[in-house]
């Protein structure tokens, strides 16, 4: 059953850019189509134009005020009718919420059940391109009917053992919870989101493999999906009991890590006991047992080139990111197969990175967030925080199209030990990977505060670009507030900091005054100024009262997560001076993170 349009959702957004009441007027005005509902509140297949009764209920739409809105309710208690379309006579409650064009999704998209909804949704607005005779998506050819007529075609649900999202559940729990930033149909472009990911997709001369055969299954979370990663990890488990020439890490390498398809795109039957996709139903195991035996598969696979022993046809693993209107596709861990199946890898998207340095949070001002940032010459940065609290740290790269990628605290300290041979917290001490011998590095959770403030000491004015300067400076009138405190907050802790620190006043608005607030800078006279760090007393009071994005104290967790940061850039330096392999350290953690490493595979992205 799906969601009629009441009274009271026009209310909802009533005076607001996204007046459904507007919304309504101008559909009729433009000639657009309604998903309209049957009796038993089903989407019917075909859209309706539809025009207003009469001019009376034109004039309630087209100014959007409370006294046509209550005139509204006044009619449609009174089951009037307010829309026709040749002989034909409609109520309020026919006309489908259609998220796509009145909203009514979950408002931006975000978190794991969002994900499930919004990659499970691209497979079915993808597979009427690939599956029907439409050629390119819009608002007319994506009814809720259409999308619905996917379901043979779409083996998605929200986890292996979740949700799975079929043609009599669609709407209540595919459709209506989909996010408002996905759904809406853009104005100037007349798609929304997932139409122009799926145009984008079709189109790309990368998918046309694909596009030869008839019966395209498309799959999230299915039992085709899962035994594509089954063989990534048999190919692992083999490798565990390397001792020597091993290329991927004993633990914290992860699916996405060697291959981040979001969704798997493929001609062969779903079942992955009958396609057999990488091997996965071979009785003696033999084949795909190397990263590099499956490095080949998976480009053979993606450019439809599969062994006189495979079924033949193509798998494809897409990775997928909000767009705009523009999309691209790009090709990563790329090649070429000839016609005989031989396989030449290309590394497409694998320059060499930079280190560029660190910052503490985004500002320099250590006490202001707990977090740092690794900057990278070609202009990137990768985010350095806690995950869990206390427990877990990892990098994700932030800003541009690469944006989104992580690398887990594990995998960070694999690639400073095998490359710089300094384990992060143990120093030359190198602690191998978990599951190996001796148990293996693991995140530092008890913080040694008088060691931690040693490496502040130390780091602090090493940042990039000496952003420390804003808050150290022995210029007068320079520095910016370290911290600051709402005025009426009691008790306030900063009270106990030292004569190195003043108040700002009225005259100081340049450097961040703001009469709400006491805020606390370090004097351009003071010992911290011309040291470029705060004395211990000052250091554990600062840190001892942190206030995390959320104005929540969360002083454990700052503990944590800068401790870790100060950890690894100490495996970063020989003394003062970086260590000599610091690229070749930088180019390697970005492309682990970006799933660009030596044992990824090909796959698409959609940036």
């Amino acid at each position: 059953m799906a969601t009629e349009l009441k009274i009271a959702d026009l209310k909802n957004y009533s005076g607001t850019d996204q007046s459904r009441t507007k919304k309504i007027f101008e559909m009729i005005r433009d000639g657009k189509s309604f998903e309209m509902l049957d009796t038993a509140k089903e989407v019917l297949a075909k859209k309706v134009k539809l025009e207003f009764k009469n001019d009376d209920i034109k004039f309630l739409f087209e100014k959007d005020s409370q006294d046509n809105l209550d005139a509204m309710g006044v009619l449609t208690k009174g089951q009037r009718t307010f829309f026709k379309s040749g002989d034909k006579e409609f109520k309020l409650g026919q006309l489908y919420k259609s998220p796509a064009d009145f909203g009514g999704g979950k408002g931006s998209g975000g978190g794991a059940a969002d994900t499930a909804i919004n990659e499970s949704l691209q497979c079915f607005y993808s597979s009427i391109l690939f599956n029907t005779p439409e050629t390119t998506l819009n608002a007319d050819n994506c009814s809720v009917a259409n999308l619905k007529a996917q379901s043979n075609f779409c083996h998605t649900q929200a986890s292996s053992s979740g949700t799975k999202y079929t043609k009599s559940n669609f709407t209540k729990e595919l459709y209506n919870k989909a996010p408002e930033d996905w759904i809406t149909i853009d104005k100037k472009s007349g798609t929304n989101v997932y139409m122009r990911i799926a145009n984008t997709l079709y189109k790309s001369a990368t998918t046309a493999p694909l596009r030869k055969y008839t019966g395209i299954h498309f799959h999230r979370a299915s039992k085709f999906m899962d035994a594509i990663y089954a063989a990534r990890k048999r190919a692992w488990d083999a490798e565990k009991g390397m001792t020597t020439g091993r290329k991927s890490p004993a633990s914290g390498f992860s699916n996405d890590k060697w291959n981040p398809g979001d969704i798997w795109i493929s001609n062969l039957n779903p079942d992955p006991k009958s396609s057999n996709p990488l091997c996965f139903a071979d009785k003696n195991k033999s084949r795909c047992q190397t990263w590099d035996d499956l490095k080949d598969h998976v480009l053979q696979d993606a450019k439809g080139i599969r062994g006189s022993d495979h079924i033949q046809g193509a798998i494809l693993g897409v990775s997928l990111k909000k767009v705009g209107e523009t999309p691209t596709v790009k090709e990563f861990n790329g090649g070429q197969v000839s016609a005989s199946g031989k396989v030449t890898h290309k590394r497409i998207q694998n320059v060499d990175v930079k280190h560029n340095g660190y910052v503490f949070g985004q500002t320099g001002n250590f006490f202001s967030s707990a977090d740092c940032y690794l900057h990278f010459g070609d202009g990137g940065t990768m985010q350095l925080r806690s995950t869990a609290t206390t427990s877990s740290w990892q990098g994700e790269i932030k800003g541009g199209k690469a944006s989104g990628g992580k690398i887990g605290g594990g995998g960070i300290n694999y690639f400073c030990e095998t490359i710089l041979k300094k384990s992060i917290g143990h120093g030359t001490e190198l602690q191998g990977v978990k599951g190996s011998e001796g148990g293996g590095w693991k995140e530092i959770t008890t913080v040694n505060k008088t060691k931690m403030w040693e490496l502040y000491k130390k780091y602090n004015k090493l940042q990039k670009g000496g952003v420390h300067e804003d808050f150290y400076s022995t210029i007068a009138g320079k520095n910016k507030p370290i911290v600051k405190i709402k005025i009426n907050k009691t008790p306030n802790p900063y009270t106990g900091l030292s004569s190195d620190f003043e108040v700002l006043g009225e005259g100081d608005k340049a450097r961040g005054y703001n009469k709400n607030f006491i805020s606390y800078v370090i004097k351009s006279n003071s010992q911290a100024a011309k040291n470029k760090y705060v004395n211990r007393k000052d250091f554990d009071i600062l840190a001892d009262n942190y206030i995390n994005n959320k104005g929540a104290k969360s002083a454990p967790a700052f503990y944590f997560s800068k401790n870790m940061c100060l950890l690894f850039f100490d495996a970063l330096y020989v003394g003062d001076s970086l260590h000599t392999k610091i690229t070749q350290l930088a180019t390697k953690i970005k492309r682990y993170a970006m799933s660009n490493i030596d044992i990824s595979t090909y796959f698409l992205k959609i940036m």
